[in-house]
């Protein structure tokens, strides 16, 4: 058969063609504005999503970081006690290193003063024997001469002179004996 294009049928294939086209573009737009709120409906759950996400992500961060300044300042405050604490500490061992040292001291200055009081002692009593000695040396002396006075009467001055320096010699060596380097000098010779 054949087919001719006459106006009316031009005019049916035309209205047919144009609701066709109608019918693919009203369905092209219900798809499209379907899928465009099917979108924005997900865009707006992933957005209400995100955004609860990330309160609460915030909400956890600072959570964290409340707990991380809190263990901070307990232990900021826990070291600052423990400062003061060992500053006490320190204060007390100082305290108590000098009045170990003044305890020490005085120990050694009462020991040092029974030191110095026992040798002075003992060479006041070795100063009390030495006068007795020289005191008994003194008194044999004193015999002495006059013995050699009633003995020399009737020799002439010099020899007595010499009889007596001997006799001095002789006592004063026995008297000064425990002084290291003691000599006589003889100053007069006859």
């Amino acid at each position: 058969m054949k087919m001719g294009f006459s106006p009316l049928h031009y005019k049916k294939a035309v209205k047919d063609l144009e609701d066709e086209w109608t019918q693919k573009y009203d369905n092209y737009i219900k798809t499209f504005k379907e899928r465009t709120e099917k979108a924005e409906r997900e865009i707006q759950f992933h957005k209400e999503n995100e955004e609860t996400q990330i309160q609460s992500r915030l909400r956890h961060s600072k959570e964290v970081f409340d707990s991380v300044m809190d263990t901070y300042r307990k232990e900021r405050e826990e070291m600052q006690n423990r400062i003061m604490q060992l500053e006490r500490d320190n204060d007390k061992m100082r305290d108590t290193s000098r009045n170990l040292q003044q305890d020490i001291e005085r120990r050694s200055n009462k020991e040092a003063l029974n030191i110095v009081s026992r040798e002075l002692e003992s060479m006041r009593q070795m100063l009390r024997e030495k006068d007795k000695q020289v005191d008994g040396h003194k008194e044999l002396f004193e015999k002495s001469i006059t013995k050699i006075d009633t003995l020399t009467q009737k020799r002439d001055v010099a020899s007595i002179g010499k009889i007596g320096e001997g006799q001095f010699k002789g006592l004063a060596m026995n008297v000064f004996r425990d002084f290291e380097g003691f000599q006589l000098k003889e100053v007069c010779s006859i």
